[in-house]
């Protein structure tokens, strides 16, 4: 496995960010949108929707990221961790050519 990078880790974020909101968006349009889907989303997918949604941290994250903010290491990790536990992140970020590293402990106690 290579070293992680901060460009390298800015990249993942990326991908999952936009994993994320096409997975999003394709359960929506399967499922629909109203008070009964959007609880079935949040109790089938609670990564992706509901209040468990990863998608407003990782925007925070990115945001702070993209400013010069170091990127933590054990944040990253929790990043990586969810895209492990989430099929439609890694499924959808396969579709579009790239793929997620697996949660890696090395990177606790690291900055980029």
């Amino acid at each position: 496995m290579a070293a992680m990078t901060r460009n390298l880790a800015l990249k993942n974020l990326r991908v999952m960010l936009t994993a994320c909101q096409k997975s999003r968006s394709n359960l929506t349009e399967t499922m629909g949108d109203g008070p009964t889907a959007n609880l079935l989303k949040a109790e089938m997918n609670p990564w992706l929707f509901g209040h468990k949604s990863i998608v407003p941290a990782l925007l925070h994250f990115l945001d702070r990221a993209e400013s010069g903010a170091p990127i933590v290491g054990a944040d990253f990790y929790n990043f990586m961790w969810v895209a492990s536990r989430e099929p439609s992140i890694g499924l959808v970020a396969l579709a579009q050519g790239h793929s997620l590293p697996k949660p890696d402990l090395a990177w606790m106690g690291k900055k980029w």
